[in-house]
């Protein structure tokens, strides 16, 4: 807030909450300088015309109070605490400011419909010629933590459905594969059977709508990702007339909790999987089976892209549009042939024989006997099927014979062609999956089981991404100024998002980095669809829709109207995300691992991202999508090229907890107008040494906050700010879980102040 003069100051810091001596008090005891939910207002004193308007604002909080108290008490709704504290001029010269009741509903508003139980805190701080510089930090939950989620759930047992279908077809081969069949079919069973316990415990979940950091290792709950907030910093200098808003989405680390690391992190499972002459698995089997994976999947998206093709083609011939119809042929022939190579690949030939000769009857099950992925969305207007081929060469020869001729076809004779080109498709399909049943079928038991446990893990770190990257896209989308020039950014690159981890490549959050980097690299293959939705007038959030499975995954985001308007009317905005994961452990594991020299794979992981973000930055250049820099005043703004250099050396150093890592890689996304990403082990301590830095170091960067001012506002920030809120949000007490030792072998800028910090539950 601006400064005021004495009198009115002491009168706004009696209006906002507490005292002076109160609130040094709070601070004696480690305490958040916000009151408890149910706290009284202390007495005040004005003249007339202020008593009229404090007895306004006060009828206001307390009706705000009722509504909060009548929330909290509601089983369906989570506890919402209102944001409040006490002013504060000690030492430090700088003025922390709660926010009044006619703030939180503002913050309310600006967040609203995604996010709920916002809690807000304003600082008075200086610029560097003594101008006023107004700081805001807003802590909220977002209402998506579960049911994103659920839905995603729901993806997976139906993928898990058709592996058991698989499996099932081949109840009649002979011992003793038939009893490996049943050991399949078994163990595909409890998995189902489990995801459908989670997805009950997730709908009847009551409460806050974020996974406390406390039960992160809660089975029923390992597809919630933990601690997902949005923190947001909004700041202006009236005097330079000049603001930045700023957006991190804090979670924990997407790992598996529930599930240990007896076997690694995913990427040492994926890799022992992958390329079993490294380990005591039968190469030639694993080798086999990322075949058949890769073919199944191959065909899947190859499918996809004919039968939406098919679509068009018919949209395109009723409504004689001839200048689309070369693309869509093109693309019907390009796919086609992909069919044709992926069914010629040995493992298909050599599975089926080996089906044929296993079989009871001495033949393999007909290719029409596997169920196939139902069409979704446009794609329900096809013609229906034909009768498919009965063997993987005749449908091999089917596919190719129907893109042909319905290339060639014109009038009826298209609408005719659809369903033999479909039918072909089908019997593809059906072909790989016979091939992969078998061939998971011929694998040891023990790699049986670690895709099993692999397959369930992914599932888990997945779910905790794609949550979050969606949080992220629609944050941005409902609660950020109308931006063209990002949707255009969207529509022909799609958007950067950059993951920040603070994980130490040591013991088990060695696992959890491994798992981080297999589930951003799987948000690579999603795509995203904005569809036009209208904000809901009563509670609850706009849909989010999820489409597809397990490598084809498609999430539909609700996107304001006024977005989609004008030339992208009518229009279907679709993107991949570029993700990039940057990881730099600052804790007394992350010298561990130095010691031991465990530090290899983790730069090897930063260097992979490295060369993604700069690519992204070299794309977006071409395409003339480079967003404007911020504005600095009188210094002028790096050049993102010149960020991507110091980036790539400062990479290449090697130098232990080198954290400029991460504060570049921050700088660069916001450069870019990316989606930020901050996580630790619970988003819960060192993410909250993180983001207040950041915040402190945009403040210094974009409006010129006094040099002198900075350690005091960092100093406040995590002393009164939206972190330790969160902290006593997830364990109950308002004190990051760090030791003295801890902190001794942090960098010295992620330290958390004296009296904010001890030993509590994590």
């Amino acid at each position: 807030m601006p400064k005021s003069k004495s009198g009115d100051k002491k009168k706004k810091r009696e209006s906002s909450g507490g005292s002076v001596k109160s609130n040094s008090k709070a601070k004696e005891n480690g305490t958040s300088s916000a009151p408890r939910e149910g706290s009284a207002p202390p007495k005040q004193t004005s003249n007339s015309k202020e008593k009229k308007a404090e007895k306004s604002k006060k009828k206001e909080k307390i009706q705000s109070e009722d509504v909060q108290k009548s929330q909290s008490q509601s089983s369906s709704s989570p506890k919402s605490t209102k944001p409040g504290g006490s002013s504060n001029k000690g030492k430090s010269g700088l003025e922390s400011e709660s926010s009044s009741v006619k703030e939180v509903m503002d913050a309310m508003d600006e967040l609203k419909p995604l996010f709920d139980d916002p809690w807000s805190k304003s600082y008075a701080l200086v610029q560097e010629d003594g101008s006023d510089l107004r700081a805001r930090e807003l802590l909220a939950d977002t209402q998506y933590s579960f049911q994103i989620p659920i839905r995603l759930i729901e993806l997976f047992s139906k993928d898990e459905a058709e592996l058991l279908d698989e499996m099932k077809q081949l109840k009649s081969l002979l011992p003793p594969l038939s009893d490996l069949v049943r050991d399949a079919v078994r163990r595909h069973e409890d998995i189902i059977a489990s995801y459908s316990v989670s997805k009950t415990t997730l709908k009847a979940h009551k409460g806050p709508f974020f996974k406390r950091s406390t039960v992160k290792g809660d089975p029923s709950l390992e597809f919630v990702p933990v601690n997902l907030h949005l923190q947001r910093l909004v700041a202006d200098a009236p005097a330079a007339d000049r603001s930045v808003i700023h957006d991190v989405i804090t979670v924990g680390a997407f790992t598996a909790f529930s599930q240990k690391f007896r076997d690694g992190g995913l990427l040492q499972m994926v890799e022992r999987l992958a390329a079993g002459g490294r380990t005591a698995l039968d190469g030639d089997k694993a080798s086999a089976m990322y075949q058949a994976e890769g073919v199944v999947q191959a065909i899947e998206e190859a499918r996809s892209r004919i039968l939406e093709a098919c679509v068009g083609l018919l949209e395109a011939e009723k409504a004689d549009d001839s200048a689309a119809i070369p693309a869509l042929v093109k693309i019907i022939t390009a796919e086609s042939s992909r069919v044709d190579v992926a069914l010629h690949s040995p493992v298909v030939a050599d599975t089926h024989q080996q089906l044929a000769s296993s079989s009871a009857t001495g033949a393999a099950p007909h290719l029409g006997c596997l169920p196939v992925p139902p069409l979704a969305g446009r794609l329900v207007s096809l013609p229906a099927a034909a009768a498919a081929p009965a063997d993987w060469r005749s449908a091999a020869a089917a596919v190719s014979a129907a893109a042909a001729g319905l290339c060639a076809a014109e009038g009826a004779a298209l609408a005719a062609a659809v369903p033999q080109l479909r039918a072909g498709c089908d019997a593809a399909l059906a072909a790989a999956r016979l091939a992969r049943a078998t061939t998971r079928l011929r694998e040891q038991r023990r790699t049986q089981l670690l895709r099993d446990a692999a397959r369930h893990r992914r599932d888990i770190c997945f779910s905790h991404a794609v949550t979050a990257a969606s949080v992220g896209l629609l944050t941005r989308l409902w609660c950020r100024p109308a931006d063209p020039a990002f949707m255009e950014q969207l529509a022909s690159v799609g958007p950067l998002l950059q993951f920040e981890g603070l994980l130490s490549y040591y013991g088990h959050e060695a696992g959890m980095v491994q798992d981080m980097v297999v589930a951003v690299q799987d948000l690579e293959g999603v795509e995203f669809i904005l569809e036009p939705a209208a904000a809901p007038k009563g509670p609850g959030v706009p849909e989010v829709r999820l489409e597809g499975g397990r490598g084809r995954l498609q999430v539909y985001l609700p996107t304001p109207k006024a977005l989609l308007a004008g030339k992208r009317a009518g229009k279907q905005i679709r993107f991949h995300p570029r993700p990039v994961f940057f990881n730099v452990g600052i804790n007394e594991q992350a010298t561990f691992s130095e010691y031991v020299g465990g530090t290899g794979p983790q730069r090897a992981f930063n260097e992979d991202s490295f060369r993604q973000l700069a690519d992204y930055v070299n794309l977006c250049s071409e395409q003339g999508v480079l967003p404007k820099p911020p504005s600095s005043g009188d210094e002028s703004c790096p050049d993102v090229g010149d960020l991507i250099i110091q980036l790539g050396q400062t990479i290449r150093s090697g130098r232990p907890k080198e954290v400029k890592i991460l504060q570049l890689a921050s700088q660069i996304c916001r450069a870019v107008s990316g989606i930020r990403f901050c996580s630790c082990k619970s988003a819960k301590d060192r993410t909250s040494m993180s983001v207040t830095l950041e915040q402190v170091n945009i403040l210094s960067r974009e409006l010129q906050l006094a040099s002198a001012e900075r350690p005091r506002a960092l100093a406040l920030m995590r002393t009164d700010g939206a972190r330790r809120r969160n902290a006593e949000k997830n364990v109950g007490s308002p004190r990051f879980s760090f030791n003295t030792l801890q902190l001794l072998t942090m960098p010295s800028e992620y330290r958390a102040p004296p009296g904010t910090y001890g030993a509590v539950e994590s």
